[in-house]
């Protein structure tokens, strides 16, 4: 069993997204960027350069997202790519960088989106009713690895771990 949650309160402040990917990046061996680079210092400047091209420096500087495994799950490879497989559909769109961890009880995946599209220049949006079909397609992944995601309706406030 897994969870997927969304991490509250991004920071709104300039360049408040290299924090999350400098804590996310420098505890992992094992990263993927998706539209971005695999090193998390570059692509913080990406995200960077996105939010400048379409104008869209204040506000919200990126979403977090964390899917974790139940403590016997030791498989980073397979943790980065069901969320990979999931990040490519959700958030095609955008910059995101994901991160594998094993520095706590159980294995768990970042993933911090950039908050501007780099296709449109828009802000990524997060509803309730979105972060409910993201549980439901992040669940249908992990069935086809055997893997069920645990169901909580509505938004789950979790701590970075």
């Amino acid at each position: 069993m897994a969870v997927f949650k969304a991490i509250a309160n991004p920071s709104t402040k300039k360049g408040g997204a290299k924090s999350a990917l400098d804590y996310v990046g420098k505890k992992s061996d094992l990263t993927l960027g998706l539209n971005c680079s695999n090193d998390y210092e570059i692509a913080f400047q990406e995200f960077e350069e996105t939010k400048e091209q379409f104008n869209k420096l204040d506000g919200r500087q990126y979403k977090h997202y964390v899917l974790s495994f139940e403590k016997d799950f030791n498989d980073s490879e397979l943790a980065l790519e069901m969320s990979k497989t999931f990040c490519e559909k959700a958030f095609e769109e955008h910059e995101v960088f994901l991160a594998v961890h094993d520095d706590k009880e159980n294995l768990h995946c970042h993933m911090v989106v950039n908050s501007v599209s780099f296709v449109n220049g828009k802000k990524h949006t997060q509803s309730m009713k979105d972060l409910d079909k993201y549980k439901e397609f992040i669940n249908e992944i992990g069935l086809e690895h055997g893997i069920e995601i645990t169901r909580k309706i509505g938004k789950e406030i979790g701590e970075v771990t």
